[in-house]
C-alpha cells in the first residue's frame, strides 16, 4: 500500500523540563518576594538547562538574556512546595521551556546543543583497595562517594544501588568485572535502569602520605558506543580519602555527561535521507514503532513509502550521521543495521531481535 504521507517528527520535550528549583527571597512584603523568587528561578532553570543541554566549552556561547526573555521561553511552571511569612519567600519549582523557542534561539546564537536523553543507567562503584576489589562493601568509599552525589540534572540519567541485601544477591564485584550481562540485566532492571555503568577505581598511596586513584568508566549494554574512559586523580594538600573520591565521582560523572553531548551535538548543516524497512508483526508493533521514530531529536521527518502487514518502508530525513542516528533509535528501544539488501529499523526485541546496535570499535579517552 503506497502512502506516500509525511510524519512530522516529534522529539521528546522532557529534556526541556527543569524540576527541583529551590529559590529563597525576602523583600519589603511577601508578593514583593514572591516575585523576586519566580525570576530567580526562572534564571537558575535557564542556567541549568544551558548546563543540560549544551557542551561545557561552548556554554559561554549561549547568549546572556533578561529575565524577561527567559520567561518568555518557559510554557509553564508549577510550584510543587511553598512557604511564605511577611517578608519571604521559600519554594520548590518546576518550570518547562517551550521546546521550538528553545532550539530556535540556541540554533539562530551559533550555539551547539544535543538533546538526546539516554536510557538510565546503573551505576556499578567497584574500587580495588590493598589488593581487594570491593563493591557492597561497608568499607568501600566509593560506593560511599558516588552515593553522596547531588541527582543527576543532565541528558544521562543515573542511579546508584542503595547495597541493600538484593543489590548484593543480583551481582558482585568480580561479575561486575566481568561484565556479567544477566547479573548486570537483573540489578539494572530492578532499578529501572537498562544499562550499566562500571565505575572502577584503583586506589594505591603516595610516598608523601596521599592518595592516587585511576578511575575506568565503562558503559555496558546495547545501543551505546562501547566506549572506555579513563582518568587518574591525586589527592591535594590537606585533602582527605573520602573528599578526594568524591571530587573523582563528581568529575567522572560530568565527563560521561560531555561525552554524551559531543556525541549528540544535533548537525543542522549536515542533513542526510535513509531508507529502511521496518519488519512488522502486528498493528500495536507499528504504532509503537512509529512514535519511538517520532520521538528522536535527529530525525526531522519521516515519510512512509509502503505500508503492508508484514512490514513498512520509511524514509527517514536526519541530520547527523548514521551512528549518531543509530545511537539516538538505540535510546528509544529500536536498532538500526544495514540487512542483506538495504537498512532495517526494528523494535528491540521484536521479531527475536536481541542484538545489539552495530557501534565503532571501543575508543580510549585519558
Amino acid at each position: 500500500m503506497l502512502l506516500l504521507c509525511a510524519i512530522p517528527a516529534r522529539a521528546d520535550d522532557s529534556v526541556f523540563a527543569v524540576s527541583r528549583i529551590q529559590v529563597d527571597e525576602t523583600a519589603s512584603s511577601a508578593t514583593e518576594a514572591r516575585e523576586l523568587a519566580l525570576t530567580a528561578g526562572h534564571r537558575h532553570a535557564w542556567e541549568r538547562l544551558i548546563r543540560r543541554l549544551v557542551p561545557l566549552r561552548d556554554q559561554a556561547s549561549a547568549p546572556a538574556l533578561s529575565a524577561t526573555r527567559i520567561a518568555e521561553l518557559v510554557s509553564g511552571f508549577e510550584v510543587v512546595e511553598e512557604k511564605a511569612s511577611n517578608v519571604r519567600y521559600l519554594a520548590e519549582l518546576r518550570m518547562d521551556f517551550a521546546p521550538d523557542a528553545v532550539r530556535r534561539l540556541l540554533r539562530d546564537s551559533g550555539v551547539p546543543f544535543a538533546e538526546t536523553s539516554s536510557k538510565t543507567v546503573v551505576v556499578l562503584p567497584v574500587m580495588r583497595r590493598a589488593g581487594a576489589v570491593l563493591l557492597w562493601d561497608a568499607v568501600n568509599g566509593w560506593l560511599a562517594a558516588w552515593q553522596g552525589l547531588p541527582p543527576a540534572d543532565g541528558l544521562v540519567p543515573m542511579v546508584v544501588p542503595k547495597g541493600e541485601l538484593a543489590d548484593i544477591a543480583d551481582i558482585g564485584p568480580e561479575q561486575a568485572l566481568a561484565g556479567d550481562e544477566a547479573r548486570i540485566g537483573a540489578i539494572a532492571r530492578r532499578y529501572g535502569a537498562a544499562d550499566g555503568l562500571l565505575a572502577y577505581a584503583a586506589l594505591a598511596p603516595r610516598g608523601d602520605g596521599g592518595a592516587s586513584v585511576q578511575v575506568t568508566i565503562s558503559r555496558l549494554g546495547a545501543g551505546t558506543r562501547g566506549r572506555t574512559l579513563v582518568r587518574a586523580f591525586d589527592s591535594t594538600e590537606g585533602e582527605d580519602e573520602a573528599a578526594l573520591l568524591a571530587r573523582a565521582a563528581a568529575e567522572i560523572r560530568l565527563q560521561v555527561e560531555e561525552s554524551w553531548k559531543r556525541d549528540n551535538i544535533l548537525r543542522f548543516d549536515d542533513r542526510r535521507t535513509l531508507v529502511a524497512i521496518a519488519p512488522l508483526t502486528d498493528a500495536s508493533a507499528w504504532v509503537a514503532l512509529r512514535r519511538r521514530v517520532d520521538e528522536v531529536a535527529f530525525i526531522e521527518r519521516s515519510e512512509i513509502l509502503a505500508l503492508s502487514r508484514r512490514q513498512a518502508t520509511l524514509r527517514l530525513s536526519y541530520i547527523g550521521d548514521e551512528e549518531q542516528l543509530a545511537l539516538a533509535l538505540a535510546q528509544h528501544d529500536l536498532t538500526l543495521a544495514r540487512g542483506p539488501t538495504s537498512w532495517e529499523i526494528r523494535l528491540r526485541g521484536a521479531g527475536g531481535d536481541t542484538a545489539p546496535v552495530p557501534m565503532p570499535a571501543p575508543a580510549e579517552i585519558r
